[in-house]
């Protein structure tokens, strides 16, 4: 995939997600939608993910991410 279609898949996976865990844990702070480098560090993430995993499709990577986001 292309840098900016990466970033906008990576975009629409993510961000729900962590504002869903925002809401749950009632934080005031949105890990992912409140970082303006995150899609950076995230399609970066993913991508070494699916390098390290070649059987694992992006989603994967992805929700790897979020766990790592959200221990933050």
């Amino acid at each position: 995939m292309e840098t900016p279609v990466k970033k906008n898949w990576v975009d629409s996976f993510l961000a729900p997600l962590s504002l869903t865990f925002k809401t749950l844990q009632k934080e005031k702070r949105d890990a992912y939608t409140m970082d303006l480098r995150a899609s950076g560090s995230a399609v970066g993430f993913v991508d070494a993910y699916c390098a390290e995993h070649p059987e694992k499709v992006a989603a994967d990577g992805a929700a790897e991410y979020s766990q790592v986001l959200m221990q933050r």
